[in-house]
């Protein structure tokens, strides 16, 4: 990767319109009696140069090529040309600017700052802990009514993105509303340069209190083009900071894409005198493949402090519509936890009013802590829905009542803040196990009382049941309330898979979704497996048939699958590329799950954690299948595929079982170099027989094979060795010569 900027200075345009602005008007050598007063022509704005006479600043990442303009904070993003053509650029971005909506009517655009005065332009080094060193470039604009606007772009040194974000202080002595602030607003036709053959595709990842969370109705957050015909690759997000709702809309036309990336506000966002208003980063990645942007996005929202998961964070729990109460939840309990299900959770109504804390009779008992008391009773751990912004008392300084009566919290002001948590820590100490916000249902008349958005509204409410559920010193889970609801349909499951994307990598805590297993009579293999791809939590509602219960239980109970797509141009992605690890041993390889219907791909674009040359695999009996071509093969039914380097010696690539080969139950892996001996054993034993390969390599030849301790018969070829493997036995030795 070719990661390198540099400056194009413009000098003789500059100095020639610096002239003409500032001769002038002579006043008329004689005073005349004026006649009728006519209205004086509105000056001409100046015209702003073209690009190549401005002076840039340019970012180079493989092919493409990002301009970012000293006058105004523009960009615009164009291929690289073998002859650069300066007057017809292949331009990928036309022109992205920005503009911030205020609560008054005023629009303040970048173009018109720019022309207003003129706008300083700096470029310094930076490092962050977490995405290392980088160059911020800022244009900081002439005031407009105390308003100081500035645009902030930075790329960085390692990686192949940059993040654009606008930053308005206010230096006036009277507070400014801002509705919404567009970070990049391309207009129709921005965006192209792709072939008719590109590919898209949007994912509705929302960020929540610094959880991620699945909302099939959200806008998405990122946007991916992928053109495999003219070899160009682009994505544009966003990465919220909690103070707005932000969104990536972007739409096509005509074979071209223009639209916005946002910061909404709503009802609006109150900029208090000496205050500075920081809208979410506009997040670009160039000429990056689709399965490493959701990588490498991923990374971007792990450096922002969001929060990590906690410890015995739960893989799912029961739940009942907010309609029942404690004789339903007890006894959706216990059938959950038939399942392996061990945690439920109090839906949200249980209140007898908001606030109190208090269980509504006749459903509930006015002491919740005795319902924590009785889900224990029954062997399970019991969590509660709340909303920390709904109090009663407080100070008048930070609360406000609705037209209900209902007292509301501001949890902007540390004051506010402090009285949600310690309303959360109510239920800690009532014995509740993990918590679970609901969005809040603060008035938007309240909330433009306090000068916050909605967004950051649910972010701060978050943040108090946060810092409740910490007391103690080891911090109980907490998450956001789920937002979409799914069925057994596998192509549901990959796509909120898909969405998630590689967030639980970096151990930021998931949002969890619902699963509706009312009636619920089998769970097709397929589902079964795609719900395992899914790493955030699980809330699970309604009664399945038995016929379900044991796929279902392995479902929920079983390890979920370390895994992300490879086909991100796909909805639902039908490739996924699963890390195999092993408790006792670590990181035991890769392996790849193709679903029916997934395409041929390219080894070399696989996003693999291994360098080098890789080879595909299967097990096929007592023979093995590879892929001289260096492609997927086109699947019609679930497939396992091995994935690995070339090596030197023998190894053991694993059994013909499971979806890792069974590498996931290695509880011992040794090879002695010096007496050619390959050992290995299991933690537990396999469901049935079936058989181990081996890779042969480095000049060894297989001499004998012992399973359990007896000699079996094996296949040798020149590159694999093959032997059975009983079912109930859970160890092997193999020797080799050379």
């Amino acid at each position: 990767m070719n990661l390198f900027s540099k400056r194009v200075v413009w000098c003789a345009a500059a100095a020639l319109a610096a002239l003409v602005l500032s001769v002038p008007s002579a006043p008329p050598a004689h005073a005349a009696p004026k006649k009728a007063a006519k209205k004086a022509p509105e000056p001409a704005k100046p015209e702003r140069p073209t690009w190549n006479l401005r002076p840039r600043y340019t970012i180079t990442v493989g092919d493409l090529r990002l301009d970012y303009s000293e006058m105004d904070g523009e960009w615009r993003i164009r291929r690289a040309q073998e002859q650069e053509d300066l007057l017809n650029p292949a331009v990928v971005v036309r022109e992205a600017g920005f503009f911030i909506e205020l609560g008054d009517g005023r629009v303040l655009k970048h173009d018109e700052l720019g022309m207003r005065g003129p706008a300083v332009c700096s470029r310094d080094p930076f490092s962050s802990e977490l995405l290392g060193t980088g160059t911020v470039y800022k244009v900081n604009f002439a005031p407009v009514d105390g308003l100081i606007v500035t645009h902030h772009m930075m790329s960085y040194d390692r990686w192949p993105f940059v993040t654009m974000h606008v930053t308005v202080h206010n230096s006036a002595e009277t507070p400014v509303t801002v509705k919404r602030i567009v970070t990049a607003a391309m207009s129709a036709g921005s965006i192209s340069g792709f072939s008719p053959s590109v590919e898209t595709a949007g994912r509705a990842l929302r960020v929540t209190g610094g959880f991620p969370l699945y909302d099939r109705d959200a806008k998405p957050s990122r946007m991916v083009f992928h053109d495999g015909a003219s070899g160009l690759d682009l994505a544009v997000g966003v990465v919220p900071n909690g103070r707005s709702l932000p969104a990536v809309e972007l739409a096509p036309g005509g074979g071209t894409w223009q639209g916005f990336v946002t910061s909404d506000y709503a009802p609006g966002h109150v900029v208090a005198p000496r205050e500075t208003l920081e809208a979410d980063p506009v997040w670009v990645a160039l000429d990056t493949a689709p399965a490493s942007v959701e990588r490498l996005y991923s990374q971007s929202l792990h450096a922002q402090g969001f929060p990590l998961v906690a410890e015995k964070s739960p893989r799912a729990w029961a739940a009942i519509p907010d309609t029942e109460g404690f004789d339903a939840l007890k006894k959706a309990a216990q059938d959950a936890m038939a399942l392996g299900v061990l945690h439920a959770l109090v839906p949200a109504g249980w209140e007898a009013r908001p606030g109190t804390r208090e269980g509504g009779a006749p459903r509930w008992p006015k002491d919740m802590a005795k319902v924590a008391k009785e889900l224990r009773a029954l062997g399970c751990t019991p969590g509660v829905t709340l909303d920390p912004l709904a109090v009663q008392g407080g100070g008048d300084a930070w609360t406000a009542k609705s037209a209900d009566g209902q007292t509301w919290v501001n949890p902007a002001v540390p004051e506010g803040a402090e009285y949600a948590r310690k309303q959360a820590a109510i239920l800690v100490d009532g014995g509740f196990g993990f918590l679970v916000v609901e969005p809040s249902r603060i008035p938007d008349e309240v909330l433009a009382a306090f000068g916050i958005s909605r967004a950051e509204a649910d972010w701060r409410a978050l943040g108090a049941a946060c810092a409740a559920a910490a007391q103690g010193g080891r911090p109980l889970p907490v998450f956001p309330a789920a937002e979409t609801t799914l069925d057994a349909s596998r192509d549901a499951w990959l796509e909120a898979s898909a969405v998630m994307g590689r967030a639980v990598d970096y151990r930021l805590n998931a949002g969890p979704v619902r699963f509706n297993a009312a009636g619920l009579s089998r769970l097709e293999p397929e589902v079964e497996t795609a719900i395992r791809l899914w790493r955030g939590p699980v809330e699970l509602m309604g009664d399945p048939a038995p016929g379900a219960g044991s796929a279902l239980a392995r479902a929920l109970s079983s390890d979920v699958l370390y895994a992300s797509p490879q086909d991100m141009d796909n909805t639902a992605p039908l490739l996924w590329m699963s890390r195999v690890y092993a408790p006792t041993v670590g990181a035991m390889g890769a392996v790849v799950l193709a679903f029916p219907g997934a395409g041929p791909v390219p080894v070399s674009e696989l996003e693999s954690d291994t360098p080098g040359e890789l080879f595909l695999w299967r097990p096929d009996g007592e023979k093995v299948m590879t892929f001289p071509d260096g492609k997927t093969p086109a699947v019609n039914e679930f497939t396992t595929l091995g994935l690995c380097p070339t090596f030197e010696r023998p190894t053991f690539m694993g059994f013909g079982e499971g979806l890792s080969f069974g590498l996931d139950k290695t509880q011992s892996l040794a090879w002695n170099e010096e007496k050619g001996i390959l050992t290995f054993s299991l933690s537990a034993d396999l469901p049935r027989g079936t058989h181990g390969y081996i890779a042969l390599a480095g000049g060894w030849k297989a001499k004998t094979v012992k399973v359990g301790g007896d000699r079996v018969k094996a296949q040798a070829g020149d590159r694999w060795l093959v032997f059975p493997f009983p079912a109930g036995e859970t160890s092997f030795e193999a020797q080799f010569e050379k």
